[in-house]
C-alpha cells in the first residue's frame, strides 16, 4: 500500500474514531470543526520531510471537507489543520504539541516521528491525543496513543489506539 494512502487510511481511523468518541459523550456535538495537529520541520534541514507531509494532510484535509466532512455515524464534521514547525527539535516539539492540545484543542497529530515523538509521547499520552508517526519504530509498550506505519516495514500497529481508552 502506497505510504500516501496508508497515512490518508490512518488519519481517518483515528479521526472517525475520535469523533465519534467525543460525539458520544457529547463534547463536540455543539462543534462543526475537529482540529487535527501537523507537527513537523517545516524549516531547517529536516523541512524537505515535514514540508510534503504538510502538503500531503493538507490535500486530504481539502477532500474530506469538500465532500462536507468526515462522515462519523452519518454526521458530518469539518476539519481543520493547525500547523507548528518543530525544525525536528524534540524541545520544539513539546512546545508545539503543548501548543496544539491546550490553545487549539487538537483531536489528532499528524508528524514525522523520531526523536520529537521521543519528546512529545509523555504529554499526549496524558492528553490522550492520537500522534501518527511516519517512523514504526516509534512503537513502543508505553505510547498507546501512537500509531505509525510505512511500506518499508513489516510491522504496522494502526490499531492499537482505538482499544486503548
Amino acid at each position: 500500500m502506497a505510504l500516501g494512502k496508508l497515512n490518508s487510511l490512518a488519519m481517518v481511523m483515528t479521526l472517525s474514531a475520535t469523533t465519534m468518541a467525543f460525539t458520544v459523550t457529547g463534547e463536540a456535538q455543539a462543534e462543526d470543526v475537529v482540529n487535527v495537529g501537523f507537527l513537523g520541520a517545516l524549516s531547517g534541514p529536516d523541512a524537505g520531510w515535514g514540508l510534503p507531509g504538510l502538503t500531503g494532510n493538507q490535500m486530504f484535509i481539502d477532500e474530506v471537507n469538500a465532500e462536507g466532512g468526515l462522515d462519523v455515524c452519518g454526521e458530518r464534521t469539518k476539519l481543520n489543520m493547525v500547523t507548528f514547525d518543530d525544525e525536528a527539535i524534540g524541545s520544539k516539539a513539546l512546545q508545539g504539541a503543548k501548543q496544539l492540545v491546550l490553545e487549539h484543542d487538537v483531536k489528532f497529530i499528524s508528524a514525522i516521528g523520531g526523536n520529537p515523538a521521543d519528546a512529545v509521547h509523555p504529554f499526549l499520552t496524558k492528553k490522550k491525543v492520537i500522534y501518527a508517526s511516519l517512523i514504526s519504530t516509534d512503537i513502543k509498550p508505553d505510547r498507546p496513543y501512537l500509531i505509525a506505519g510505512g511500506d518499508v516495514t513489516p510491522r504496522i500497529d494502526m490499531i492499537r489506539p482505538l482499544s486503548h481508552r
